[in-house]
């Protein structure tokens, strides 16, 4: 029942679907930069169907496998229930929305974030959203809702689950899948690392069904 997102803020379809006629530069009609542009919106789309596809697995996975409570999707972060009493500025800075927060273990508020390569590595991928949400665990520490709870023992480092546009799951999505599952399981290493190598199985499967 999940309502998948919308292409990026910023996108304008009709700007990249223009028609710009140039006779120097145009084959069909079509300006170089007015193709360019189409097909950086159509692969825009692409990878943002295959993002809510796997964010949808992982979701699942992290509910029923995992058993997550209080899961919260798809919402900009100054609106989640944890945030309540904290400066919207701060929280509005980057244009911050991850793609869900739960709690895992009965104890632990865990940030996961999505995504899939698009025309960058998985490297700087990953290196990009790593600083765009570094300071969330100290922040949300000092939350009044997360403070109050009586369930909450600790906020985690955001959780940055990068997939290749091949459907290939990196080393560091490996290692943070099993760091998710060992909130879970923290006294049975193997349990919990089988539980990320078959979620990263099947993400695999479908990034490559969907490449």
């Amino acid at each position: 029942n999940y309502e998948p997102r919308q292409p990026d803020e910023g996108v304008n379809p009709s700007d990249t679907m223009a028609v710009v006629v140039d006779e120097k530069h145009s084959t069909g009609g079509l300006s170089a930069n007015a193709r360019r542009r189409q097909e950086n919106y159509a692969k825009s789309i692409v990878v943002r169907r295959r993002h809510n596809t796997i964010l949808r697995k992982v979701a699942e996975w992290l509910e029923t496998t995992l058993g997550a409570s209080h899961m919260i999707r798809d919402q900009p972060l100054w609106k989640w229930e944890w945030t309540d009493g904290l400066d919207p500025k701060r929280l509005k800075r980057k244009m911050r929305a991850p793609d869900m927060c739960c709690i895992l273990g009965n104890s632990t508020l865990a940030i996961v974030e999505v995504t899939v390569c698009g025309t960058k590595s998985a490297d700087a991928v990953r290196k990009e959203k790593v600083g765009k949400y570094s300071d969330l665990s100290s922040i949300l520490q000092q939350a009044p809702n997360v403070l109050a709870s009586p369930e909450l023992k600790t906020v985690a480092e955001p959780f940055i689950l990068v997939m290749e546009e091949s459907g290939e799951v990196p080393p560091e999505t490996q290692a943070d899948l099993e760091a998710l599952a060992l909130l879970v399981e923290p006294h049975d290493e193997a349990k919990a690392k089988a539980m990320a190598l078959k979620i990263a199985y099947q993400m695999s499967q479908m990034g490559e069904k969907l490449a």
